[in-house]
């Protein structure tokens, strides 16, 4: 799997459903982030951090960074949770660098983290395969057929790969689960897992800082309103 090469997956056209103001991620041509010069200058002018750690590290103190004021958000963790996908005649392990806790006392997990010391575009094929993998581990090891997670823009990753964040949100249906399970019935067209990507915002310019900052703490706050439906907002006790 560490060298497996497949093609570059099909780039989404449109966005998910509530989330029309985040553009698919751009052409590696039309990205403000590339450089004009030749690949082998982008990665003198951004070599790979000494460790994936530092990466990991920055992203989670980020991330509880937007949190730390709204109580009514869920925490994110640097514990590397692990998922199992059991088949009938196989099965595998993914692992996480991190993920969205849920509230309370639930295990629960709400978004996924997955970072590397690297530019995405260094070992983008890879880098989606596993995190294609992961988000397969996941869906299998908790489907929640009828919860809030198999519901549109529920299921994502956030990613950094070195000083780059990209969030991708997870696209399927029933009857992948089915396909998952092996109980799809005879003839049925096989189902997809579409993984949709939107990004980079980049660490080192304040507006992108600024404009992921409000995605990613609207996320934390709507994991919490997932976790306890019908539970006022801090807002809303402070009124009564």
């Amino acid at each position: 799997m560490r060298e497996a090469q497949l093609e570059t997956p099909t780039k989404s056209t449109g966005n998910l459903p509530g989330f029309s103001g985040v553009e698919d991620t751009p052409d590696a041509g039309d990205s403000p982030f590339h450089s004009p010069g030749p690949v082998e200058i982008t990665h003198l002018m951004y070599p790979q951090t000494k460790d994936e750690q530092i990466v990991n590290t920055a992203l989670v103190d980020f991330l509880n960074a937007l949190t730390m004021h709204f109580p009514q958000a869920n925490d994110w963790t640097l514990h590397r949770k692990s998922f199992k996908a059991a088949f009938q005649h196989a099965s595998f392990e993914a692992r996480t660098d991190g993920y969205l806790e849920d509230d309370g006392s639930s295990d629960r997990v709400r978004a996924l983290i997955e970072v590397k010391p690297m530019l995405r575009e260094k070992k983008r094929n890879p880098i989606c395969m596993q995190e294609a993998a992961q988000m397969v581990a996941w869906i299998k090891s908790d489907p929640d057929p009828r919860g809030v997670l198999n519901l549109p823009g529920r299921r994502l990753h956030v990613s950094q790969d070195r000083h780059q964040i990209f969030i991708t949100f997870a696209e399927y249906d029933s009857s992948y689960i089915q396909y998952l399970n092996n109980t799809l019935p005879p003839d049925s067209p096989r189902p997809f897992l579409k993984m949709h990507e939107f990004g980079p915002w980049n660490t080192m310019v304040k507006n992108d800082m600024e404009n992921i900052g409000s995605i990613l703490l609207a996320i934390a706050l709507r994991a919490y309103s997932d976790a306890n439906p019908g539970k006022p907002s801090t807002s809303e006790q402070h009124s009564n």
